[in-house]
Formats: C-alpha cells, structure tokens, sequence
C-alpha cells in the first residue's frame, strides 16, 4: 500500500525519485504536476506550504545531463512552477536547491516565507529553517493548508 503522509518514512526504498514515478509511492498531497520526463510534488519530509520538488524520471545528476528537448520542458515547467507560487500563494521569493549527488535530478522550490526571517538570510541559515519545520510544522492546520495550496497549484499546472 503506497506511503500518503509525511509523517510516514520510506527510507528503505532504493529509489524514491523511481518509486514515486512507478507509482509505487504517493508523496503527501500526490503529484502535483507529471510529464513523460518529470514531476512535482511538495516535498516530503518538510511540510512547508510551496516547498515544491521538481524530479526527473529517468537517473540523471545533472542539469548538464538532459537532452535538449528536456532541457526546454524543464525550463517550461519551472517557469509555470514559480509563477503558480507567485500569482497562487504571493510568494516573492525563492530560494533555488540543487544537489548533483543522488541518481535523480532533482531541484527544490524553497518559498521564504515571513516567519524565515528569524534565521536570516543566508544559505547557512536554510538548514535551520528545514529543521525548525520537521519538527514544528507538522500539524493538521499546516497539513491542510499545504494540501489547499497543493490542489491550487496543481490546477494552475494543468491549464
């Protein structure tokens, strides 16, 4: 039975990014947006309202790494994906992760939101914005309004 919450750990699985993709696995609030090459989902250990992933499908690290005609849906959809956080939640800033080191590409939407603000505004201080909402943002008022947001952004993605 595919994993729904994200309180709910699935460490275990060899690859999330895969799992995800097969439907194996169904991030909290489902998939956002899904294309042959990728999708979005929040993210699913940090429940923080626009916190959006953008996976590939297929394992690569790299943005070196997709094909041309990738390389132009990815720039389409993260377009689409900031502007639904702009004209849908009034998020005004964003801060842009990418790691090349797990076997899928993948780069995070990290919304700065008002209360961020006490940890400034550096990038030492995300690591503590990410640890500050694992641990205190996980409940049912902030899960419903991720959930809202999510249907919301979803629709947008889909027009």
């Amino acid at each position: 039975m595919p994993i729904t919450t994200i309180d709910d750990q699935i460490i275990n699985t060899p690859c999330l990014a895969c799992s995800i993709a097969k439907k194996e696995f169904s991030p909290f609030g489902g998939l956002i947006y899904e294309s042959d090459n990728f999708f979005i989902s929040q993210d699913i250990e940090v429940p923080i309202p626009g916190f959006l992933i953008i996976s590939s499908k297929r394992h690569i690290k790299s943005i070196l790494d997709f094909s041309p005609s990738e390389l132009d849906e990815f720039s389409q959809i993260l377009f689409k994906a900031r502007n639904a956080l702009k004209q849908i939640a009034s998020i005004e800033s964003i801060t842009f992760i990418q790691k090349e080191i797990r076997p899928h590409f993948h780069l995070w939407l990290l919304p700065r939101l008002e209360w961020m603000s006490s940890f400034g505004d550096k990038l030492s201080g995300i690591t503590e914005v990410l640890e500050y909402a694992r641990q205190n943002l996980k409940t049912e008022e902030n899960l419903a309004e991720i959930s809202n947001l999510n249907s919301k952004i979803k629709n947008f993605m889909n027009q």
